[in-house]
């Protein structure tokens, strides 16, 4: 470890210290965490009649992950959801997520 990074300090000291936390390919939350969050807040919110039975409110999951990363990092960052769709077909129960501080 100390020849990758020689100050000693660990990799996330040193993320935060060059200000590439969360960029750089890095991600200051994971993503993993951010859905199964959303996941059980999500249906908390259909359990109490919160969102419709019969579909996902989109919406709904876009601020349940924006107001997790606020609460998990400090930052609120954007989330997208949309019904998948795969060669013509839409799976309304499905949904393809975009989140703002993932970056590939």
């Amino acid at each position: 470890m100390q020849e990758m990074f020689p100050s000693g300090k660990p990799m996330l000291l040193q993320y935060e210290a060059t200000a590439t936390y969360g960029r750089g390919a890095t991600m200051s939350l994971a993503s993993s965490e951010t859905v199964l969050n959303a996941g059980v807040e999500y249906a908390v919110k259909w359990i109490n009649g919160e969102v419709p039975e019969d579909t996902i409110d989109y919406d709904a999951l876009s601020s349940i992950c924006a107001a997790y990363t606020k609460e998990a990092v400090g930052k609120e960052y954007s989330a997208t959801f949309e019904p998948y769709a795969h060669n013509g077909r839409v799976y309304r129960h499905w949904a393809m997520g975009l989140m703002d501080y993932l970056v590939y």
